[in-house]
C-alpha cells in the first residue's frame, strides 16, 4: 500500500491556548548513554577549563557502585602479570569490600596484604577526607597490586573506557599521587594510556608526588574500541595511592537517531500478527497496534471504518481508540477515507471515539457516533463525546461529527486541534468544543443546552464558529478568545456569514466570495484539512494571505500529483489524479487543474477541449509522450497550458510538442526533443493556428 505523507502539524504554541501545540509528535527524546556532562571546571579542581560539549564521559562523575561488566562504558580491572599489557584484563569483583571505610571494587579475597590486591574506589562521603589519608570529595583512588603488600611487580590496575560509537574525541587525563597518611611519602608507579593494548600506546609516564598538569589529545575512535588507563607498581611503595582523572568528550555531531518505528493497521487485514510491522501482518483494530507500540512510534492506518476494539482509561467509559503513550496515530489518506466510530446512546454502555493523552497525536480521521456516560466525573467520564484530550494531546486534520457528551464538549473536550472540522455535536456546555485550543478550525451546526453551542472556555486562532445553537445563553461562543476569526458571538472578529460551499450537504469549504478568504492572521500551519498548501498563492498578486477555518479556498477544481490517491473528483492533493488526462476528462469550463512536480507519461495526446487551465505548480512538471505521438492539443479558445516541460513528441505533420488551435494559449513551456517527421512538416515543437498564442516558451 502506498503511503501519503500529511504535512502541516502545528509549529508553535497557540497564542491564547490552554496548551502548547508542538510540531508533529512534540519533541522526541531518544535514549542516550549515561553521560556526566561535566567539564574540567566542575570535575577537576584547579585545571584549565575545557570546552563544554554535549557528549562527555568522565571517570569520576560516571563512577558506578553496582555495574562492572564487559559492556559497561567504564569498567574496573586488574592484571596479575605486570609484564603483559595486552588489553585483556580481569574484571574486579563485587563492590562489597572496603578500604579505610570506603566501599571499593576489589578482587576476592579483599585483603590488602595480598600482593595481588587491587582497589578502585571513590570518596562518596560528601566531604574531603584528611585522615588516615587525604582525598577530596568526589575524587577516585586506585591502589595497584603491591602497594599495600610492600611488594613489587605484582600486576596492573586498569580503568577501561568502551567507546559507544565511532567519532572524533578529545581525551583528557592526569595521574596524581595521593598520600594516604598525608606525610609526604614517596612511591613508584608507572602509568600508561593505550588503545586496547600496549601496541596501541597513546602516552606513558611516572606518578609524581606533586600535582601534574592535565594532558589532552584528539583521537578518532571506532564503535566498541577501548581506551585503557593502566597503573603499574614497579618499586616498593609504603603508603601511596593514585588518583586518576579521565574524561572523553566527543567533538563531532552524534549520528542522527534511528527513524521511529511504524506499526500498520488495516480494517481488512486477514493476517494480523504482532508487532504489526508490515501491511501484510497489519492489525485489524487500531487499539491492538497502539497496545503493541513503544513510545515514539507511528501507527499508520489504512482506509476503512474502525468500529471494533477499544480500551477504558481512568475507570471511565471505553474508548474506541485510547492513546496513552507518546504516539503519532495517523491515517494514510485522511479523514474522508478513515472513520473511527463510537457507540451510543449516552449512558452506561456508551463508547467515546478517542482518548488522546499528553504528547500524543491523532491525525486524519473522522470521529463519529461517540458518546459518554450519563453519570460520573465531568473531567473523565461525562465529557468529550468525540474525543477527550489531555493537555498536550493533539487532534490534527480530523472531522469530528455526530457525537454527544452529557456534560462538556460534545465534539472535543480539552487538548489542542489543528485543521479540524467540528460539526453536528451536542453537550450541556460547549456542543462543539470545551476547554480546547485550536488553530484553523471550523466549528458549525453544534448544539448546547446551557450555552456555547459552538465553543465554551476555548481559544481559537483563525477559527470559524458559526451556525451553532444553544437552548440557553450564547448560541455560538462562551468565554472564547479569538486571534483572527469569524463568529457572530466573537469579539474583534468578522461577523458576516462565512459562506460555505454547501452547508446542507456537509460541505464546509469556503465558497467563492466568502469574507473568510484572505482574512486570517499569520500562523504556523502550512496545509489545510484537504492537505492543500496554506496559504494559497495570491490570486491578484501581492502577499499570499491565510483564509479562516479548516479549509483554504482554492480556485483549483482538480489536482494532479504522481503520489496522489487517484480518487475522483481529484479535489485535493490527497486525492489527486495520477493521470493528467483523467483530471481533464471530468473538468468543465473555468476549471483550474494544478499539477505538482513529476513526470507524467501519456500514451496518447492530451486534449484540452474546453475552457480549462492546466498549470504546473512549479517548474518541475514534465509531460512525456515517449515518442508515441503528439504531447498535447488545445482546441478551445479558452484553453490554457502553462508551465510544463513537454518532451519526446513525434507526429508526421505538425506540432509534435503541442498543437494550439482556435485561439488557445500556451505559456511558460519548455518543449524538448519533439519532431514532426514528414517532408514539409512544420512546427515540430509548437504549431499555432487560428489566432492562438505562445508566451514565454522555449523550444529546444
Amino acid at each position: 500500500m502506498r503511503e501519503v505523507s500529511t504535512k502541516g502539524l502545528l509549529h508553535a504554541a497557540v497564542r491564547h491556548g490552554f496548551v502548547a501545540i508542538l510540531s508533529g509528535l512534540s519533541v522526541l527524546v531518544w535514549p542516550r548513554p549515561a553521560l556526566s556532562n561535566q567539564t574540567a571546571e566542575s570535575s577537576c579542581d584547579g585545571l584549565e577549563p575545557l570546552e563544554r560539549v554535549t557528549e562527555v564521559y568522565n571517570f569520576e562523575a560516571d563512577f558506578s557502585t553496582n555495574v562492572n561488566t564487559d559492556s559497561s562504558t567504564w569498567s574496573y580491572r586488574t592484571q596479575q602479570d605486570s609484564l603483559v599489557r595486552d588489553g585483556v584484563y580481569d574484571l574486579l569483583g563485587e563492590y562489597n569490600g572496603s578500604y579505610y571505610g570506603f566501599p571499593a571494587w576489589n578482587p576476592v579475597p579483599t585483603d590488602e596484604l595480598d600482593p595481588a590486591y587491587t582497589c578502585i574506589t571513590k570518596n562518596t562521603m560528601g566531604h574531603d577526607l584528611t585522615s588516615p589519608f587525604f582525598l577530596p570529595n568526589g575524587h577516585s583512588a586506585i591502589v595497584p597490586p603491591g602497594v599495600s603488600a610492600f611488594a613489587t611487580d605484582q600486576g596492573l590496575a586498569v580503568v577501561s573506557w568502551l567507546s559507544p560509537r565511532a567519532g572524533d574525541i578529545r581525551l583528557s587525563y592526569l595521574f596524581n599521587h595521593v598520600d594516604r597518611r598525608n606525610n609526604g611519602g614517596g612511591g613508584g608507579v608507572n602509568w600508561y594510556v593505550d588503545r586496547g593494548s600496549a601496541t596501541g600506546e597513546i602516552d606513558q609516564g611516572y606518578v609524581h608526588l606533586n600535582s601534574t598538569p592535565l594532558k589532552s589529545t584528539n583521537l578518532t575512535v571506532t564503535a566498541g574500541e577501548r581506551i585503557n588507563f593502566v597503573l603499574d607498581c614497579d618499586v616498593f611503595m609504603n603508603n601511596d595511592w593514585v588518583r586518576l582523572y579521565a574524561e572523553i568528550a566527543y567533538t563531532d555531531s552524534p549520528p542522527p537517531p534511528p527513524p521511529p518505528p511504524i506499526l500498520y493497521v488495516d480494517a481488512g487485514s486477514t493476517n494480523p500478527v504482532a508487532p504489526y510491522e508490515a501491511w501484510e501482518t497489519a492489525a485489524a483494530r487500531i487499539q491492538d497496534a497502539i497496545d503493541a507500540a513503544l513510545d515514539g512510534a507511528t501507527v499508520l492506518v489504512a482506509d476503512g471504518v474502525y468500529d471494533e476494539g477499544g480500551a477504558a482509561v481512568h475507570g471511565g467509559p471505553s474508548n474506541r481508540v485510547a492513546i496513552v503513550k507518546r504516539l503519532h496515530v495517523r491515517s494514510v489518506h485522511g479523514a474522508d477515507s478513515t472513520v473511527i466510530r463510537g457507540v451510543g446512546p449516552v449512558g452506561a454502555d456508551a463508547m467515546r471515539c478517542a482518548y488522546v493523552s499528553s504528547n500524543a497525536v491523532l491525525e486524519g480521521f473522522t470521529l463519529t457516533g461517540g458518546r459518554t456516560w450519563l453519570i460520573g466525573s465531568p473531567t473523565t467520564e461525562t465529557s468529550g463525546g468525540g474525543a477527550l484530550c489531555e493537555p498536550g494531546g493533539v487532534l490534527s486534520a480530523c472531522i469530528v461529527s455526530g457525537n454527544a457528551a452529557f456534560a462538556y464538549g460534545g465534539g472535543v473536550s480539552g487538548g489542542a486541534l489543528a485543521n479540524c472540522l467540528v460539526v453536528s455535536n451536542s453537550a450541556y456546555y460547549g456542543g462543539g468544543l470545551f476547554g480546547t485550543a485550536g488553530e484553523h478550525c471550523t466549528v458549525a451546526d453544534n448544539t448546547a443546552t446551557a450555552g456555547g453551542g459552538g465553543a465554551h472556555n476555548s481559544s481559537l486562532v483563525n477559527g470559524i464558529v458559526y451556525f451553532n445553537a444553544s437552548l440557553v445563553g450564547e448560541q455560538d461562543c462562551v468565554n472564547v478568545s479569538f486571534d483572527g476569526g469569524c463568529s457572530p458571538g466573537g469579539e474583534g472578529v468578522l461577523t458576516d456569514n462565512p459562506r460555505f460551499v454547501d452547508r446542507p450537504a456537509g460541505n464546509y469549504r469556503l465558497a467563492f466570495g466568502s469574507p473568510c478568504i484572505d482574512a486570517g492572521r499569520d500562523a504556523s500551519l502550512d496545509s489545510d484539512l484537504d492537505a492543500n498548501p496554506r496559504p494559497q498563492p495570491a490570486r491578484y498578486g501581492g502577499t499570499p494571505l491565510r483564509d479562516l477555518g479548516a479549509y483554504e479556498f482554492s480556485p483549483a477544481g482538480r489536482y494532479v500529483s504522481a503520489t496522489g490517491g487517484n480518487i475522483p473528483p481529484y479535489a485535493s492533493w490527497q486525492h489527486a489524479a495520477t493521470n493528467v488526462q483523467a483530471a481533464l476528462d471530468i473538468s468543465g469550463d473555468g476549471d483550474l487543474i494544478l499539477a505538482r512536480d513529476g513526470t507524467y507519461r501519456v500514451g496518447r495526446e492530451l486534449q484540452l477541449t474546453n475552457a480549462v487551465t492546466l498549470a504546473a505548480l512549479s517548474g518541475g512538471a514534465v509531460i512525456d509522450a515517449d515518442g508515441s505521438g503528439r504531447v498535447a492539443r488545445l482546441s478551445h479558445p479558452g484553453a490554457v497550458l502553462d508551465g510544463f516541460t513537454l518532451r519526446n513528441g513525434s507526429v508526421g505533420d505538425r506540432g509534435a510538442g503541442v498543437l494550439v488551435e482556435n485561439g488557445a494559449t500556451v505559456r511558460n513551456l519548455v518543449v524538448e526533443n519533439c519532431r514532426a517527421l514528414e517532408l514539409g512538416s512544420r512546427g515540430g515543437g509548437i504549431f499555432l493556428t487560428g489566432g492562438s498564442r505562445a508566451e514565454d516558451c522555449l523550444v529546444t
